[in-house]
């Protein structure tokens, strides 16, 4: 797989990699990673990866754009996008210490058990937010 555009985010203990690569059949994704100590052992660290395929970018970047405007209201946010086997949710979320923060979720069928369904989930608190939104902006033009 290629890699045509990668862009880093540091926020606090956490880093966030957006990376757009092409795969062997020449379609192209943003794979989004998230990087954090774990809960149980911050000497260890964990890794969570969203994948977003080409043919739900647009919606992708539009809705994300639609959170990161709701995180500085007092309204809530909950909106899903279907694009084939695969469901994203983006979510404005409030966390114990009362900041709100985007929930960006992937659904899909296991590869091991198509009655079983995968998801993935990363966190991107306000602050990091707008910054979050426009590196996904930048790295639109490497996937069309």
């Amino acid at each position: 797989m290629d890699q045509l555009f990668n862009k880093i985010i540091k926020s606090g203990n956490n880093t966030y990699s957006l990376d757009v690569k092409e795969a062997k059949n020449q379609s192209k994704y943003l794979a989004i990673s998230s990087t954090m100590p774990s809960r149980d052992d911050p000497q260890q660290m964990v890794t969570r990866s969203v994948l977003v395929f080409n043919n739900a970018i647009d919606n992708f970047v539009s809705t994300l754009k639609e959170a990161s405007k709701v995180m500085k209201s007092e309204s809530d946010f909950s909106k899903m996008i279907h694009s084939g086997k695969t469901t994203y949710s983006v979510d404005v979320r409030i966390s114990k210490n009362q900041n709100k923060y985007l929930s960006i979720s992937s659904t899909h069928p296991s590869k091991e058990d198509a009655h079983k369904m995968n998801r993935q989930s990363i966190a991107i608190f306000d602050t990091t937010a707008p910054d979050f939104v426009g590196a996904v902006e930048e790295s639109l033009p490497f996937l069309k």
